[in-house]
């Protein structure tokens, strides 16, 4: 006996994908996207320097991206390694003060 497969009984897989792509669909018309701030940041930021929208810039907007962030973490670690260079000048005076407080103390001792 052979056993026979009932096509109402499981979707086909067109009828599948429909459903998939209706919940994907769906899933984006559900979003609030004018309350995302992290969405609307990035948005206005890209406007900053995305002012043509056409297929050379659209290809070219990733590498465009990726050296703006480049440029920025350039400029995030010359300001770190200033703020490493005065740290690093502090600490080498505490240690001074801190060795001149311990040749006072023995000087007081004796």
């Amino acid at each position: 006996m052979s056993a026979e497969v009932n096509p109402s009984s499981s979707p086909s897989s067109s009828q599948q994908q429909v459903a998939s792509v209706q919940r994907k669909l769906q899933k984006i018309l559900d979003l609030k996207l004018e309350s995302d701030k992290d969405l609307i940041e990035s948005l206005k930021y890209l406007s900053s320097f995305f002012t043509e929208n056409n297929v050379r810039t659209r290809r070219s907007l990733r590498s465009t991206i990726e050296k703006r962030s480049l440029t920025l973490n350039d400029q995030f670690e010359e300001c770190f390694r200033v703020v490493k260079q005065q740290l690093d000048q502090v600490n080498q005076t505490v240690t001074s003060m801190a060795t001149c407080c311990e040749d006072m103390t023995q000087r007081l001792k004796v």
